[in-house]
């Protein structure tokens, strides 16, 4: 009885089995495709952070220069914001921070910020800049 059963259905599936391989080949192309997509997305990241990382380091060596020089802090953040520009950046946020600017709490306690140190002139810079992806902006999420 299991063989005279088997037999039709297993015709008739076979028979709708044949456009099956079409639909698996163009679904591994999108994946194929998404992949490289984020990998190029990837690889432009990775390239715009050097760059950030690069000029983010000269606005510090600029803006602890001008410290040096006993500048008012609108002239320290500027000096690193006109760096981190020169560098063909547009950054969004830029904040340059040393002893005077820091919150009063951050020298207090077991872990105190290392800009706390007042014999010394240290500075650390921080920026934000917006990087537009390729293929990132055809995903929905």
């Amino acid at each position: 009885m299991r063989r005279l059963l088997s037999r039709p259905i297993g015709r008739w599936l076979r028979r709708h089995e044949k456009g099956q391989s079409l639909i698996f080949l163009a679904l591994g192309f999108l994946g194929l495709i998404a992949f490289i997509g984020i990998t190029a997305d990837v690889a432009i990241l990775f390239a715009r952070y050097s760059q950030l990382a690069r000029a983010v380091d000269s606005a510090a060596i600029s803006a602890a220069n001008q410290m040096r020089e006993d500048r008012e802090y609108p002239h320290v953040r500027l000096a690193a914001t006109q760096f981190i520009e020169f560098y063909g950046l547009n950054p969004e946020l830029v904040d340059v921070q040393y002893y005077d600017t820091l919150p009063d709490d951050a020298c207090t306690g077991p872990d105190p910020d290392e800009l706390c140190e007042r014999d010394r002139k240290l500075v650390r810079v921080t920026a934000q800049i917006g990087v537009d992806t390729i293929f990132g902006s055809v995903l929905p999420f």
